[in-house]
């Protein structure tokens, strides 16, 4: 079977899924599986993403010999750094929170 067939398709029905519940996420909708299936979804979507660049790989140099295509890819990629970063954040209920690896290593 070729590819090319499914890795679009692939990469599109798991960026919906991810999208979707990604949103119910950030809204705090927590039903049924919507937590599980955004983490298997996000998976699904990085190894569709993955194969989707290999099997376009001449498009996407194109794509990046302007500009507008690199500053973006630039963007993303300073924003995957900062997500990476512990940082403390105000709960909802006004205390403080520590991201995970930042209470982790704050543990004596």
């Amino acid at each position: 079977m070729n590819p090319r067939a499914w890795a679009t398709p692939l990469a599109c029905g798991s960026l919906l899924l991810a999208g979707v519940t990604g949103l119910l996420l950030f809204f705090d909708i927590r039903l049924g599986l919507v937590k599980t299936a955004h983490e298997w979804s996000g998976l699904l979507l990085a190894g569709a993403a993955v194969l989707h660049i290999r099997l376009n790989w001449s498009a996407l140099k194109a794509h990046l010999r302007g500009k507008t295509g690199r500053w973006i890819v630039a963007l993303f990629a300073l924003l995957t750094v900062l997500s990476l970063l512990p940082i403390r954040t105000k709960s909802r209920g006004g205390g403080e929170r520590h991201a995970p690896g930042a209470q982790a290593s704050q543990t004596p």
